[in-house]
């Protein structure tokens, strides 16, 4: 087990292990990994449909397509660099918050679900959004 620390430093960053967490730079879709969280249990058929639509949407813009839990995890990546973008259709709020926060301060345009009202997303500065990307039918 790899053991690392990533630290939310208010307007002055966030870092890993003392370095500063930088998002990715590319701006081409074409070549993104991205990343969406799945619906839970119970979520109503609208979550699903949309969630559905964007995957596939996402399949044929995007490099590489990846839909998980929990979307802290994904969150991070996003605020590492080693992932492209997010999206989240699902209505679970629990897991955007500390990843949300480490994404802003390595200076990623995320939303947090708390102030948006949507689709929730943060993506690599100057790049194309997941959400503008899939926002061409109808929602």
């Amino acid at each position: 087990m790899i053991q690392t620390a990533m630290t939310p430093k208010g307007p002055g960053g966030a870092y890993l292990d003392g370095g500063r967490l930088r998002p990715s730079a590319k701006t081409d879709l074409g070549v993104a990994l991205v990343a969406t969280g799945q619906a839970t249990p119970g979520e109503d058929s609208d979550i699903h449909r949309r969630i559905d639509q964007s995957v596939a949407t996402m399949l044929e813009n995007a490099l590489v397509v990846r839909v998980s839990v929990p979307a802290t995890l994904q969150l991070i990546h996003v605020a590492a660099g080693r992932m492209d973008a997010f999206w989240q259709y699902s209505r679970v709020r629990s897991g955007l918050l500390a990843g949300a926060l480490l994404a802003v301060l390595a200076c990623s345009p995320a939303r947090p679900a708390a102030l948006h009202p949507g689709p929730h997303d943060s993506h690599a500065p100057g790049a194309r959004s997941p959400i503008e990307a899939i926002q061409h039918y109808p929602a």
